[in-house]
């Protein structure tokens, strides 16, 4: 089996790099959603605040659109008091900057994409209520700015097609461009940044084909990870995100990087997950090599901390590891897997980066001269250290490797 890129053809980078003299920049994606998790898995703004000095940009996850009113939407009881703290920790924390995030598959628009395509289709008047809602919203709440992490219609692993005809992709590039435009025109005037987050499984070449467009963002995101996933390949699996790939497999971190749009690479971020995926397996798996494309089953039940069928948190990770058979590749990344089941154990299968592959994907950021790397996200890290005794271990490991 061929497993396709999940982010497909991302712009052909400008080679000719603004070289950076200062170190690369932290992101950390911050869901603010995990203050629902249960007991120890409630990820507080104590815990933020843990984290944050070792940020120089926190994305707040997310809000979504009110399709009827085109304006934004809360998504869930408690983000009003989280938003309504950022100017408190704005003046604690005087070297981070605060960004709004639209979308992030929280808003309920992970099949149709309704919402967006409806936004584009709107008419002048609607947008710039739209815009206008955007700004007013930033402003109130004290952000630095907005990001995009909207959903658009994912790529097809088997095929690589877009699930919409030619005409509507090119309408939707126009129609983004000219939103876009007017947007940056309305954020610039009070020194408010706009970003892009790049989803995973999305089609950037079709839907991102105006050059033009690239230049309102301030910096854009590569998610570069869930090459494999058992929500799209529920009877296949591969690395998570690997960086390199020898066997003509154009689903790593190098390929996407390369393919673009001139988009210079000061400009870009590189995500890295410190989260797993996860698959059953439905009778012992001897001697796997990736791709994996016998006995698996379908996503694993979640974690103790993140609930969530497919998806291990990093400390749910290591917890599970020394009672798992682990097979690692430098520039692929990790997988381990239940060698035995029985009557009281389900057949298990993750995918991951271990800390090796994050400290390679960090090195290659700098080589690349990146604007810097992305954490997805805090929440997932060990926050209260009970796995090796320390806290947020990944994201320490990364700043200081940055530093």
């Amino acid at each position: 089996m061929t497993f396709k890129i999940a982010l497909i053809s991302i712009f052909t980078i400008c080679v000719c790099n603004i070289g950076r003299t200062t170190a690369l920049d932290m992101t950390c994606y911050y869901d603010t959603f995990s203050v629902h998790r249960k007991g120890f898995a409630s990820f507080k703004e104590y815990d933020l605040q843990n984290a944050l000095p070792l940020c120089d940009i926190v994305i707040y996850g997310y809000v979504g659109i009110k399709p009827e009113a085109f304006e934004l939407n809360f998504l869930h009881s408690k983000q009003h008091k989280q938003f309504t703290r950022v100017k408190i920790l704005k003046n604690k924390y005087t070297n981070v900057k605060f960004i709004l995030s639209l979308g992030g598959g929280k808003d309920g628009n992970l099949g149709n994409n309704v919402f967006y395509f409806k936004l584009l289709q709107a008419t002048p008047d609607e947008k710039k209520q739209f815009i206008h809602h955007i700004h007013k919203c930033l402003l109130k709440y004290k952000f630095d700015g907005f990001n995009f992490a909207h959903h658009l219609p994912k790529v097809n692993f088997q095929n690589d097609l877009s699930l919409h005809g030619t005409e509507v992709i090119d309408h939707y590039g126009r129609e983004m461009s000219n939103l876009l435009r007017n947007l940056k025109a309305t954020l610039i005037r009070d020194k408010l940044s706009l970003s892009l987050t790049v989803l995973p499984n999305t089609d950037v070449k079709s839907y991102y084909n105006d050059a033009e467009m690239f230049d309102y963002f301030d910096f854009i995101t590569l998610s570069a990870f869930d090459y494999s996933s058992p929500l799209q390949t529920p009877n296949a699996a591969n690395y998570l995100a690997p960086l390199y790939d020898r066997h003509g497999y154009t689903a790593n971190v190098n390929y996407t990087l390369h393919q673009s749009n001139s988009v210079p690479f000061e400009k870009l971020i590189l995500g890295l997950p410190i989260f797993g995926r996860t698959w059953n397996t439905t009778k012992p798996l001897k001697n796997p090599k990736m791709p994996i494309t016998k006995l698996l089953s379908g996503p694993a039940p979640g974690g103790y901390n993140t609930r969530t069928s497919g998806l291990l948190a990093w400390p749910e990770i290591c917890k599970k590891l020394s009672k798992l058979k682990k097979i690692s590749k430098k520039h692929s990344g990790s997988f381990a897997y239940r060698p035995g089941i029985s009557k009281d154990t389900q057949g298990l299968l993750i995918t991951y980066d271990d800390p090796d592959h994050i400290e390679e994907k960090v090195k290659f950021a700098k080589r690349s001269k990146l604007h810097g790397v992305a954490v997805f996200d805090i929440t997932l890290d060990d926050f209260r250290g009970k796995c090796r005794g320390e806290k947020f271990l990944m994201l320490k490991m990364i700043k200081k490797l940055l530093n």
